[in-house]
């Protein structure tokens, strides 16, 4: 004798007495009546991606944490975002909390748009090539020419309270400092202001940079 039963997730499969069962496009599950005790006490679990993971070549946005394994999606999906021309990575598909990665190409020249953590340190190893910076209002890197030891305002809407700013001489002008150009103060949101000593009016390239947390 079968009983059938309302499984709570049609994308997971359910084990009782060593046989697995799985629901029905209705998330019905049929299974025998001297079944039901073990199949309460053993539960479900989802397949692995290998069992027939689920690919979107087609998105128009990023993936969401919503994303997941009871829409198929699982470890080694890949989802596309050919709105934005973006791939990622399904690491995770547990329900409510998918995780999805970004693929980042690690060959030629690239631009990375947005926030991106790296558990590794990331090294340039081809001569001749660098991380480049960018520069205006918002960036990163800018020049500042200094008037001697009056304080010279810099604008750069980018700056935080624990930014901190390194500076390299780019054009000579008057006496160049002894050292480099101090930080007197930052205005988060805003700029910062800085000085040299007496007669520098040289040009100097600043970088702006930020503790991971």
């Amino acid at each position: 004798m079968s009983v059938k039963l309302l499984a709570p997730n049609k994308a997971a499969k359910y084990v009782a007495n060593g046989v697995t069962y799985t629901p029905d496009d209705y998330s019905i599950l049929t299974v025998p009546a001297d079944a039901v005790d073990d199949l309460l006490a053993q539960g479900c679990y989802y397949p692995p991606a290998a069992s027939g993971v689920k690919n979107n070549l087609a998105a128009t946005a990023a993936p969401a944490v919503t994303n997941d394994v009871t829409e198929g999606y699982g470890v080694g999906s890949i989802w596309l975002d050919t709105t934005n021309d973006i791939a990622y990575l399904c690491l995770d598909g547990t329900e409510g909390a998918a995780l999805w990665r970004e693929l980042v190409a690690v060959a030629g020249a690239q631009t990375i748009s947005g926030a991106k953590s790296f558990a590794e340190t990331l090294a340039m190893t081809v001569a001749a090539k660098t991380l480049q910076l960018k520069q205006g209002a918002n960036g990163k890197t800018g020049t500042v020419t200094l008037n001697g030891a009056t304080p010279v305002a810099v604008g750069n809407t980018s700056i935080t309270a624990n930014s901190g700013i390194l500076f390299t001489l780019k054009t000579v002008g008057g006496t160049v400092s002894p050292n480099a150009p101090n930080v007197l103060t930052i205005t988060p949101g805003t700029g910062f202001t800085v000085a040299g000593t007496a007669l520098d009016t040289s040009v100097y390239n600043y970088h702006i940079i930020e503790s991971a947390a």
